[in-house]
């Protein structure tokens, strides 16, 4: 736009142009700014111009402490509302290979967890994908990598939790059953606020249910509590898996009766059925790749027994047994990891 040189500015900034109600209110605020600042209200300008300054400051603040941890800024996240739990990067994964090597058996078809390491985790991960239903998969897709993570944290089978997961929600985190059961895992509100006891989180029934909402942290409390089942039943997955639905007031009873567990039981079936179809191609692929190694043991070496030092080698198992514990605690031992 071409601006004659002759135009009056009056024409743009004066009472009639355009803009005048934007141009006036802009001056007013202007002036109205002055003569705080200037005026008989000095020290509630000063008073003013420090609490914007701090206010500003707190805000910079903050963002640089979001942006150290996570390389991105907060405010566009607030900007878009509400969300739960941490942003899912598609092809992000936690771990380059998994660790379940004290996990014991697997939930069923005696898969060794503890070849999982041989593998590559994108390998497992694509081969679970692979194995899901086609309409699931892209669901399963954003909560695989948080499932396998707390599996290896609290160390159970993590194809158990999948099928577990699918069962109660196939993968939908919005689920919400007519007991008010809810998220990924189906966890009602008040398991959910005692697991978060549990885990020193002192939290509200209130706050418990909203965290519930969040995939990831709902994963977490899920498999958190499989591995308490499967404690407290000794390592039987049938009886961790019925108390897992049914509760495990519910399992006890029947055990203290003498009635069967598990038999005619259809959550079990759909359980079994799932995680026969999602682990079938990695219990193919072990079955076709010879295992590294067939025992892993820990070996004692006695130190300052220079030139002939104590030998000894103890099973993983072993190793666990509380006098075995009370022997590789002491400092005059060293401990070494072999694999035969």
């Amino acid at each position: 736009m071409k601006i004659s040189s002759d135009l009056n500015p009056q024409d743009l900034f004066g009472k009639d142009a355009p803009f005048a109600q934007y141009w006036q209110k802009e001056r007013s605020v202007s002036l109205e700014l002055g003569e705080i600042l200037q005026g008989e209200n000095n020290s509630k300008g000063k008073t003013f111009i420090l609490a914007l300054v701090l206010m500003f400051s707190f805000y910079a603040l903050i963002e640089s402490a979001q942006y150290s941890v996570s390389g991105k800024f907060l405010t566009p996240d607030l900007l878009r509302g509400p969300t739960y739990g941490p942003a899912f990067n598609k092809g992000h994964y936690f771990f380059e290979n998994v660790n379940f090597s004290q996990t014991g058996r697997s939930f069923a078809y005696h898969i060794p967890l503890w070849r999982l390491d041989e593998l590559e985790y994108s390998d497992i991960r694509s081969q679970v994908l692979k194995s899901t239903p086609r309409k699931m998969r892209e669901r399963l897709d954003k909560y695989i990598d948080y499932a396998f993570f707390y599996a290896q944290t609290y160390q159970v089978d993590p194809l158990w939790v999948v099928s577990i997961m699918w069962v109660e929600s196939h993968f939908k985190p919005q689920v919400t059953s007519r007991v008010q059961a809810m998220g990924l895992m189906q966890l009602m509100p008040g398991t959910a606020h005692y697991l978060n006891h549990l885990l020193d989180r002192p939290l509200t029934p209130e706050l418990a249910i909203e965290l519930s909402k969040d995939p990831a942290h709902n994963i977490q409390l899920g498999t958190y509590y499989l591995g308490r089942l499967l404690k407290r039943f000794k390592g039987n997955h049938v009886y961790a898996t019925v108390s897992y639905n049914m509760g495990p007031g519910f399992t006890l009873r029947r055990l203290r009766t003498g009635r069967p567990v598990g038999t005619k039981n259809h959550y079990l079936d759909k359980v079994r059925r799932a995680y026969q179809r999602l682990s079938s191609r990695i219990r193919t692929t072990l079955k076709s790749t010879p295992p590294r190694y067939t025992q892993t043991y820990i070996s004692l070496n006695k130190m300052n027994t220079l030139p002939d030092p104590s030998f000894r080698l103890l099973s993983w198992w072993e190793s666990q047994v509380s006098g075995n514990q009370a022997l590789l605690s002491r400092a005059d031992y060293t401990l070494d990891i072999v694999r035969l």
